[in-house]
């Protein structure tokens, strides 16, 4: 009986224990919300308030706030990393750019308007990664695929609803593909072509 007890004991401890370290892992982390104002724009973002150790990716750019500014650094950061919400204005108050920043990396869609409240751009981000971009301005639309941040896959302008152009890229260079021929003629040896000739 009291063997059961104490094997019964340990095992409420044990899950308790896992329980407390799952919890931990999974936690949010403590954010709070920065207003900061510059010159003809404001910024509103959430900071992480509390000591990481994160692990970053050479290739990703991260976005951190330090002594009352926010700085993007690619590979690494030196301060507190933006996380949530992101969103700028300019002077008169109009939305000029939204997002999400997730461990200071930019992630899902950025939404950016020009001056007249139509939306000039949409980028599509994963965890850093730019995936897709889509340029509109009054009469067309630029539609880029990106792998690593750069372009790589198919660019499609769209002009009054029709397709007008379409281009390759390959890891940031455009890429021109060659017709494939169906059939190559078989070479002919120096002897058949002089038989042929005669």
């Amino acid at each position: 009986m009291i063997l059961k007890i104490i094997t019964h004991s340990f095992l409420l401890l044990l899950c308790f224990v896992c329980f407390q370290s799952v919890y931990a892992e999974t936690e949010k982390p403590f954010v709070q919300v920065v207003i900061q104002e510059e010159p003809g724009q404001v910024h509103q973002y959430y900071v992480i308030y509390q000591e990481i150790d994160r692990k970053t990716n050479q290739f990703v750019h991260y976005f951190w706030h330090r002594n009352g500014k926010f700085f993007s650094t690619q590979g690494g950061y030196s301060g507190n990393l933006l996380h949530g919400a992101y969103e700028e204005f300019d002077k008169s108050g109009r939305l000029k750019v939204i997002g999400h920043f997730n461990w200071g990396a930019k992630d899902g869609i950025w939404k950016f308007w020009n001056r007249s409240g139509a939306i000039a751009c949409l980028e599509y981000w994963k965890k850093g990664f730019l995936q897709k971009k889509e340029t509109r301005d009054s009469d067309s639309i630029i539609i880029s695929h990106y792998r690593k941040n750069q372009q790589h896959g198919r660019q499609i302008v769209i002009k009054e609803g029709k397709i007008i152009s379409k281009q390759n890229y390959r890891k940031g260079k455009i890429c021109i593909r060659e017709k494939k021929r169906f059939f190559k003629w078989p070479k002919m040896k120096k002897q058949e072509k002089n038989i042929e000739q005669s």
